[in-house]
């Protein structure tokens, strides 16, 4: 990984952090599968180990589990959520359309605000939901509904005989190595906060636990667990998904084609970005991929508002998908200045053109002394040979006395003084 690169990926984080007061912005990127960098902006912290809460990313782990029970015939997606939970609220709604966001179920559950309050069990949340009203007919729209991750958490946990967190811890989290993504918090740890937008100053926010919610947002994670989540997603994995299976769950499900079953769908890149976002109160996630070129980009931040993950992302994954740039090399004072270099530093000109010749850090540069004109640099070979970046030569020309009288470069010819009569001007001045 070049400095260049590195550098840019820093400035990406840099600057959404300086834009959207973000208290401490971590961020991560992948490529061949291998995450190769990650950084921070703003108050530091260890980038790739401290946990943030992810949001909404967890919905792509419960939808790894609840696939694995389709693949091992336990759930059908053409079933009805009554076959499994018949109590509960939208029962008649296929899992196919709740997977995917297209069952008009109600965004958020009836009651206090889930992502700030603790949550009850499932027994709670359909007392509260079970006369919640159906927002659109089953399949016309994608209605985007953290309720029906709430549901399916619960279905998969009838099937399988055991609490939806054991299904994700020993399907998914242990057999990827994401030994740092857990239901509550563990430090190291990043602090969720709102930023007062007239003040500037930051306020707590709190860390609920979400109850039968939690397989809507409940998660906690870190960039470097969840790389091995985006390593997942364009791979696959032989004990939780195969490729094939998560090729099905990343291809589009929903009305208007921008999600699948878990994830959302966003065109960028070698064709669509599979991933998901997260936010929970002071808490921004993202998880970027792009599985065509095995590029994935991780974003976590520990604000309410002011960032847009999918942009930040998208920023790393441009910039991992570009030319590296090129590194700035620090200037350094000149030692010791050949003699090849010393006849050759000073004024010359083309035509009427003034143009100077200058030696640092072991190179010589010619540039027009007008501010818009390009320049030139070149090197000395060991035969004693100017060359530009191209190897194009500069020939020198010397005097009687030895010095240098005028040289070529390209097709022109520079000379000490304007029309210099001495030296073979074409068709003289």
């Amino acid at each position: 990984m070049s400095e260049g690169r590195e550098a840019a990926f820093q400035r990406v984080l840099d600057v959404a952090q300086a834009e959207g007061h973000i208290p401490t912005l971590v961020g991560g990127v992948l490529i061949e599968d291998e995450l190769v960098w990650s950084g921070c902006s703003g108050a530091r912290v260890d980038p790739a180990n401290t946990q943030f809460r992810i949001g909404s990313i967890t919905k792509s782990i419960t939808a790894v589990v609840v696939i694995r029970a389709v693949r091992d015939g336990l759930l059908d997606l053409g079933s009805r959520l009554a076959e499994v939970v018949p109590e509960a609220p939208f029962a008649d709604t296929l899992l196919a359309d709740l997977l995917s966001h297209s069952g008009g179920v109600a965004a958020e559950p009836l009651g206090p605000w889930w992502e700030r309050s603790e949550g009850g069990d499932f027994a709670a949340l359909v007392a509260a939901n079970l006369h919640a009203r159906r927002l659109a007919e089953p399949g016309d729209l994608l209605l985007y509904s953290n309720l029906a991750f709430g549901l399916l958490g619960e279905a998969v946990s009838r099937v399988r005989r055991r609490p939806w967190w054991d299904l994700v811890r020993s399907e998914v989290l242990e057999p990827l190595g994401m030994t740092r993504t857990t239901l509550r918090p563990e430090p190291p740890r990043a602090i969720g906060y709102s930023v007062d937008h007239f003040r500037a100053t930051i306020h707590p926010e709190p860390d609920s636990f979400t109850g039968a919610m939690a397989p809507a947002g409940q998660l906690w994670s870190t960039v470097s667990d969840l790389a091995k989540l985006a390593r997942f997603i364009i791979n696959g994995h032989p004990d939780v998904l195969d490729a094939g299976w998560v090729a099905r769950m990343a291809a589009p499900h929903a009305p208007g084609g921008t999600y699948g079953w878990g994830f959302h769908l966003v065109p960028g890149g070698s064709g669509t970005l599979v991933g998901h976002t997260g936010t929970m109160p002071g808490f921004m996630a993202k998880v970027q991929v792009d599985r065509g070129r095995h590029t994935a980009a991780i974003v976590l931040a520990n604000a309410t508002i002011g960032l847009a993950p999918n942009d930040v992302a998208g920023a790393l994954l441009e910039t991992a998908s570009a030319e590296p740039v090129r590194p700035v090399r620090p200037w350094e004072p000149t030692t010791d200045v050949p003699a090849a270099a010393e006849a050759m530093v000073g004024h010359w000109f083309w035509g009427h053109r003034l143009y100077e010749a200058t030696w640092s850090m072991g190179e010589l540069t010619l540039r027009s002394v007008r501010p818009d004109d390009e320049l030139e640099t070149f090197r000395l070979t060991d035969e004693g040979q100017w060359v530009d970046s191209l190897d194009v030569p500069l020939d020198v020309v010397r005097g009687e006395d030895g010095s240098v009288a005028y040289f070529h470069f390209d097709t022109y010819l520079f000379t000490r003084s304007a029309y210099d009569p001495e030296s073979p001007v074409p068709g003289g001045r």
